[in-house]
């Protein structure tokens, strides 16, 4: 019986130390459960401000990209306004160079039949001036009678001959005014309004030119032929001064024609420049407006990149935001769950140490009794020991002492009976089997 009572004993305060053992590794879980979840449950507040922050300079990049946006879409409506400006710059430009061109072919006519007519003036000046000399020769033996005749004659040519002449400069100023209108009118490109006016009275008074030239044109046939009939030998000195006098008009009038075609020739340059340049105008406006066609898709297609890269971005944040506040939750819940099963734990702690203190109460009353019982038991004890074994004896002895074991532990209990559930828990374990025996 002892010794079963003894195996008793040691069971219940191995199975005591096991759950001593069981309680901390249980309150080691604890802590370190909830340790890992605070550090998940920061792990997760700092996920989400991270992807916030994410979010927020996504939202600002995306804004930059509109305004950027904005910003090229105006310069490519400032680039294609200039392009229109250069076409329109460039179609009034060739509009004038056909102008001008259609100017020059009127005035080429008019100034090769002036050249003509030049030439032929100068052959019948040539002619006449022989003829007159082969007269001068022939009547060189006239009398003095005819020295009158021949003197109003000369009179009358040179008369003639002035009013002529003016005519010729009248026609040469209008002439020179028209080709210096053509020289003059490709650099005037920039105020083609202003000089419309002018170009108008240009164009009539080329036109006017051929009809002046015409009606005011020396001709020098009749009155070089007026000159030949008054024949005279008297005035040979007179006759070879004028001759002089054709011949030096005859070659200004070579060298005014020479240089009007110089004037045309240069009008031509002047022209095929002018065609050449806008040309290159209108190549150097397409090629502008090629390149700034191709920096406008090239820009395009960087923004349309960039906002699906960013997209993607920001789909991926909200994406792990999402998990990690699902994290957050499955840990409260699970945190929440394990903080209900401690507190329904210590409950049950607290509802068996409530059966420990009343069973510690109801042993005091017991050793509480009369002083004859306590001397009964002595007496009995004496006897006892005297008539059992030493073995028996031994029994006893560790029954007493286990007894005060008992008290001792009761007192400790009622001393620390506002300590933690954990250690109620553990003080209730180790006094069930030892007040169970007392009972026994």
């Amino acid at each position: 019986m002892c010794t079963l009572k003894l195996s008793e004993i040691y069971l219940q305060t191995l199975s005591k130390e096991r759950a001593l053992t069981e309680l901390c590794e249980l309150q080691k879980d604890k802590e370190q459960y909830e340790s890992a979840a605070k550090l998940a449950l920061s792990r997760a507040v700092e996920a989400k401000l991270k992807a916030e922050e994410a979010l927020c300079e996504l939202q600002c990049t995306r804004q930059r990209s509109e305004t950027e946006r904005e910003r090229l879409s105006l310069l490519s409506a400032q680039s294609q306004n200039e392009v229109l400006e250069l076409l329109g710059r460039h179609e009034a430009a060739l509009s004038r160079i056909e102008e001008l061109e259609e100017n020059f072919r009127v005035s080429k006519p008019q100034q090769t039949k002036v050249t003509e007519q030049g030439m032929q003036d100068q052959q019948n000046c040539t002619k006449i001036y022989g003829e007159n000399v082969q007269h001068e020769e022939e009547d060189r033996d006239t009398g003095d009678e005819e020295e009158e005749e021949d003197d109003h004659n000369v009179e009358r040519t040179s008369s003639g001959f002035h009013e002529h002449l003016g005519n010729f400069k009248d026609w040469h100023r209008d002439l020179q005014e028209c080709l210096s209108t053509i020289l003059e009118e490709p650099e005037d490109l920039k105020n083609m309004d202003q000089n419309d006016d002018i170009a108008r009275w240009n164009l009539d008074s080329c036109h006017r030119s051929p009809g002046t030239s015409e009606s005011s044109r020396f001709d020098l046939t009749p009155l070089l032929e007026g000159h030949a009939s008054g024949t005279t030998s008297t005035s040979t000195n007179r006759h070879v001064e004028e001759a002089g006098w054709l011949k030096q008009l005859l070659t200004e009038v070579t060298m005014t024609s020479r240089a009007y075609q110089a004037r045309c020739t240069e009008v031509e340059g002047l022209l095929e420049d002018e065609r050449a340049a806008s040309n290159k105008q209108a190549e150097a406006s397409a090629r502008h407006l090629q390149r700034l066609h191709g920096q406008l898709k090239s820009l395009r297609e960087e923004l349309e990149s960039l906002g699906v890269e960013k997209a993607l971005e920001l789909n991926e944040a909200r994406r792990e935001l999402e998990e990690a506040r699902l994290e957050a939750q499955r840990l409260r819940l699970d945190f929440e769950e394990a903080a209900m099963g401690r507190e329904a734990d210590i409950a049950s702690l607290q509802e068996e140490f409530g059966h420990a203190r009343a069973n510690l109460q109801r042993e005091r009353s017991k050793k509480q009794a009369p002083v004859w019982n306590t001397s009964w038991n002595s007496s009995v004890h004496s006897k006892s020991s005297r008539e059992t074994s030493p073995r028996l004896h031994g029994m006893v002895l560790e029954g007493s002492s286990l007894t005060y074991e008992i008290l001792h532990v009761s007192n400790d209990v009622l001393r620390y009976c506002k300590l933690s559930p954990q250690l109620i828990q553990l003080i209730a374990d180790m006094l069930k089997p030892r007040i169970s025996q007392c009972i026994q």
